[in-house]
Order: C-alpha cells, then structure tokens, then sequence
C-alpha cells in the first residue's frame, strides 16, 4: 500500500524497510536563526543579517502490530533507527516534491513500553551545514563562444544559493587571469591560473556545501584554490531570480556550463 506520506533517506523509503512501518506525518520546524549585529554609536546595535544555524524535520511513524508483539515492535523499531542512522543523507518526502534536504544527524525517540501497541515514534533529523530545502533538479544553462562572456541564469528559490561551473578555456592559449562576477552575488578573481588552452576551470560544492576549485585536464585535476585573490568572494553565491547576469572576464574564449541548485525557506 502507498501512503499519502512517505520519508526517504539516501534514497530508501521507510515504508520499503518494512511494510509494518507506516509514516503518519513529517513536518519542517522552525528554523534556528541568529542576528547578526554590530556596534553603533551610542546605545543599541546595527542588525548587519540573520544566519540560519540548523533546520529540522520530524518524522512520525505508528507500527502495524497489536497486542502483546513486543518482540516484534522492538525488531521493528531496530530496522527505523538502522535506517534513521544512515546519515549524512539527502532526505526528501512526498509533500515537497522535487525538493531535498541534506541531514547530518537524527535525534531518535526514546522506544517506550513496547506494550502499548498505540504508541507513535517521532525522528528528529537536523540539517546544519545547508540548513535549506534545496530543488532536487539543478538549473544549468551553457556558455558558448558567442556569448561574448556573459550570461543570464534564472536562479530558482528563495533564498541565496552557491553556483557551480564547468569552463573550458577555447581560447588556443594559456589564461592566466580570470574574473568571475554574478550579479548581486559573489566574485571571484584568479592570477597565475595557467589554464592551459582546452582545460577546464571547475567550481563545484560538495553535499555539505563545502567550495573545490580545480583545473582539470583528462584524469589529471590540480587544486586552484589558492590562485583567488584576496579580495574575492568567500564563496560563488548568487540571489534567487530571473535573468541573474554572471560576467566573465579573461584574456580569451570562455565556454562550459553554469548550475545552481535553488534553496527555499
């Protein structure tokens, strides 16, 4: 039987783990949220921005079993919290569809009297590194040669999200210097790249959000980390929105590919 709500994590539903197992709701708390001030002349504070410190979403779950199966609905219990403990994870359920989270610990409930065949079990999963519900599908669009370094991307979501990219110099030289600039986003600068003609420049996140910048050439990847200049952005970020310029500027042909993933509140 299909539930009308159902909890998957990296990609295992739990009613899958056993069809016992049935999930009665999943809900999204509220967020835990710090402002960030500084000093002012005088009394009070300036309120420079809010930083969003963890997410949680909570999981119900009710046991098919009745009566006195107390054995059973504690080896039903060990299958949820062995598949509650496969983390970190992306999470995602039926009623955001095309959404997911990435959660990095789970505080589970406490297993009761396993008697009392009504009792209803909540999983609390914490999100802390990309405390956002991201869209499942990235966004992409190419750049092509003709497109005299510059383009537009519709950035999906409602919160402020990191872009990745592919680029390939097509220039027939080496690029030593490079500019990337996202409207209202970040920027990023590079000296010394020696990014030789049909390397690539690759910008990508891990899951937990962490920023890789490595040149690329076949099998062999160096780290480029460290060829941004220090006033760079710490990060390739970018706000939500339709025709979100990204400008790249450099001494030749720029091509690839630009994605984001959009994050919603």
């Amino acid at each position: 039987m299909i539930l009308s709500h159902r909890a998957a994590l990296g990609g295992v539903q739990l009613d899958q783990v056993d069809s016992l197992i049935m999930v009665k709701g999943v809900s999204t708390s509220a967020p835990k949220e710090t402002d960030i001030t500084a000093p002012v002349g005088g009394n009070g504070l300036r309120f420079v921005r809010k930083k969003r410190e963890s997410l949680e979403i909570q999981v119900r779950i009710g046991l098919r079993l009745f009566d006195d199966d107390m054995d059973d609905r504690e080896e039903l219990l060990e299958k949820v919290n062995g598949w509650a403990g496969n983390l970190p994870g992306w999470f995602t359920t039926t009623q955001k569809p095309d959404r997911r989270i990435w959660v990095e610990s789970v505080q589970q409930p406490a297993a009761g009297d396993p008697y009392e065949w009504t009792n209803e079990y909540t999983y609390t999963f914490r999100a802390l590194a990309v405390p956002y519900w991201q869209k499942a599908t990235a966004t992409s669009v190419t750049m092509a040669a003709a497109d005299s370094n510059a383009k537009t991307i519709t950035v999906p979501g409602t919160e402020e999200t990191v872009l990745n990219m592919e680029l390939t110099n097509s220039s027939g030289s080496t690029i030593n210097t490079l500019k990337i600039q996202a409207a209202g986003g970040g920027m990023f600068e590079f000296t010394e790249l020696e990014l030789a003609n049909g390397e690539k420049l690759v910008i990508s996140h891990s899951n937990d959000g962490l920023l890789n910048i490595e040149i690329v050439n076949g099998n062999n990847r160096r780290n480029a980390m460290d060829k941004r200049t220090g006033t760079s952005s710490n990060d390739m970020t970018i706000l939500p929105g339709n025709n979100r310029q990204i400008t790249i500027t450099a001494a030749g042909t720029i091509t690839g590919t630009i994605s984001c993933y959009g994050r919603y509140k």
